[in-house]
């Protein structure tokens, strides 16, 4: 997501946020990324070995649960991204954020923008 938007050269800061190493390093070749790296802190691996990310199907009561793990798990590395700018100079009190994410892990899932204000 932030690849694609770096296309359209905003004169904002593209803060991408990641877990991965590999994808913070990519994210230096695109211009106005910013690439944060947030270790994981606790077992995030929540996609089964073998098993696609995306199915169209009801999902069980763990899934759901992992699910939830997940999304407070994002809100989490957002503040901590929104902190991290804050120290460096990126954002300043009360500036919008504007936050894209998925609603699972994996590619092709991010569906939610979300405007915040850092305080």
């Amino acid at each position: 997501s932030a690849q694609l938007i770096a296309q359209y050269r905003p004169r904002a800061v593209i803060m991408a946020v990641t877990r991965s190493l590999k994808t913070a390093r990519h994210m230096h070749l695109h211009r106005g990324c910013c690439p944060v790296y947030i270790a994981p802190t606790r077992n995030t691996n929540y996609e089964k070995e073998g098993e696609p990310l995306f199915k169209q199907h009801h999902i069980s009561a763990n899934q759901a649960l992992s699910m939830s793990e997940w999304l407070l798990d994002v809100d989490a590395r957002v503040i901590d991204a929104i902190k991290l700018g804050k120290a460096r100079g990126i954002v300043s009190t009360g500036d919008a954020v504007i936050v894209l994410t998925g609603w699972r892990p994996g590619y092709g899932t991010t569906n939610t923008l979300r405007i915040i204000y850092s305080d």
